[in-house]
């Protein structure tokens, strides 16, 4: 008796997870399988000739239109009505591509009667596409399905409601200020270069102005002192302005009255720009608020950006902060003469030939291989004057305890002074006709050591910067 109704009881085991397994079996099939490769979806639709035009309607705003997607094979593109605002070239690639060919994941409904369980009456979006020869689809957009695997959608000549790709339809969902460029400049080329950069404004006490130097790649600082643009953090706030970004779009089609009302008429700060290359161009700027913000503006483009203005490095630089901190070191091959007074201390040296193959005379004589290293380590003291903070107790008319000429072989001259300071207290130095810099104590007591080893003969030794 107990063996069997053991059996019963394994009997109805079993049969319950048959039951169990036909079910899932069967809700299996209920649902088809999502394709394994996105490039095996079926398409909404397919255009056979390039796209004209797209028609954006969002819920509850004013429709837009994109044109001229293309144009001799490149990505193009512009507002219609609005043609002079720059727009984002990557989003147009990105929406002209789903404008192309339109993929579905799947049919949920073959002939629905009710759209509005999908988000598709009222619509999300309804999207009007034509071709170049006059091939026409409209799309409705409905909201994302509930498990996240698409978005509903149907042609407006069809009642089939069709599972899309989420990804395939975000870029009909940006609103008409998501198309506009956020880069307000032009990139700035490899290398960088333009002939001439001027920062003003109401924030600044001094023009300051950057140009081209003669060297290739480099620049120099022209306004309110002559001296090269640092490397390092001046060029790095110089090659900012261009491609300059911004944070968000605050409005467009400004007029000249909403630049008198943000105060962009008579700027916080401006720069402008010339450049055969990249193009020239002007960018003002308000001052940053409370909270580190700012307006800005290119001059001939009406649309007015907000931007951080830290992440904006020309806004508030200083010259002292764009100049190299190097006094005078033009590379010994560039030289022709070099003449240098202290006391009665005085060397006269002309050079010649290029870096690998530099002649120098010194004092008349020509220089051996080993002189002429030791000459080098000399020069290379020489040019390692650094300036410190600008000198506000200078007094003026004094005559110099070191004078320094460079004389450039392409005729140009470069004149150092070192003026001493008081016992304790830094000394000065002041390059051609410009500003006078704090130098330090330490420096001058090196260079007046390696002036007289080079005269006498003795070895100098390699300049290290304390």
């Amino acid at each position: 008796m107990k063996k069997t109704v053991i059996a019963i009881f394994a009997l109805f085991a079993i049969l319950c997870g048959l039951i169990v397994l036909i079910f899932l079996l069967q809700g299996g099939r209920e649902e088809e399988p999502l394709p394994e490769a996105l490039g095996d979806l079926p398409t909404v639709f397919e255009l056979a000739a390039p796209v004209g035009s797209i028609v954006i309607e969002q819920a509850g705003k004013e429709p837009f239109e994109l044109e001229k997607l293309s144009r001799d094979g490149e990505v193009s593109g512009t507002l219609s009505g609005r043609e002079s605002l720059p727009v984002d070239y990557a989003k147009c690639a990105a929406v002209l591509q789903a404008a192309v060919k339109l993929p579905y994941i799947k049919a949920v409904v073959a002939e629905a009667q009710d759209y509005s369980p999908y988000g598709l009456e009222p619509p999300i979006a309804r999207v009007s596409i034509s071709s170049e020869s006059n091939e026409s689809v409209t799309l409705i957009i409905g909201d994302i399905a509930p498990d996240g695997t698409g978005r509903y959608l149907r042609r407006e000549d069809s009642s089939e409601i069709l599972l899309v790709p989420v990804y395939a339809l975000d870029n009909y969902l940006l609103s008409e200020y998501d198309y506009l460029s956020h880069t307000l400049t032009p990139p700035a080329g490899t290398p960088l270069y333009f002939e001439r950069m001027t920062l003003s404004g109401g924030g600044r006490d001094e023009e300051v102005v950057i140009i081209a130097s003669d060297q290739e790649g480099y620049f120099e600082v022209a306004a309110p002192v002559s001296h090269p643009l640092d490397p390092t953090g001046g060029f790095a706030a110089v090659s900012g302005v261009f491609s300059m970004g911004s944070g968000n779009i605050a409005r467009i089609d400004i007029t000249d009255e909403d630049l008198i009302d943000f105060g962009l008429d008579n700027p916080w700060a401006s720069v402008e720009v010339e450049s055969g290359i990249s193009g020239n161009f002007t960018v003002v700027a308000t001052e940053p608020d409370r909270d580190g913000h700012v307006f800005l503006y290119r001059e001939g483009v009406p649309v007015l950006y907000t931007a951080e203005a830290q992440e904006l490095d020309w806004l508030a630089v200083s010259w002292r902060e764009l100049i190299s901190d190097t006094a005078c070191a033009p590379p010994v091959e560039a030289l022709s003469a070099l003449r240098v007074s202290c006391g009665e201390l005085l060397l006269s040296a002309s050079l010649y030939g290029g870096e690998k193959d530099l002649t120098v005379a010194l004092n008349g004589g020509a220089l051996g291989d080993e002189a002429r290293d030791n000459f080098i380590r000399f020069y290379e003291t020489l040019t390692a004057a650094s300036f410190l903070e600008e000198a506000e107790d200078f007094q003026q008319n004094r005559e110099p305890w070191l004078e320094a000429r460079y004389i450039l072989s392409k005729g140009e001259e470069r004149t150092v002074r070192v003026y001493k300071g008081l016992e304790g207290f830094r000394d000065y130095i002041k390059v051609d006709e410009g500003r006078v810099f704090l130098l330090s104590k330490s420096y001058t007591s090196k260079l007046e050591t390696a002036l007289e080893n080079i005269l006498e003969g003795a070895i100098v030794p390699s300049y290290i910067a304390i």
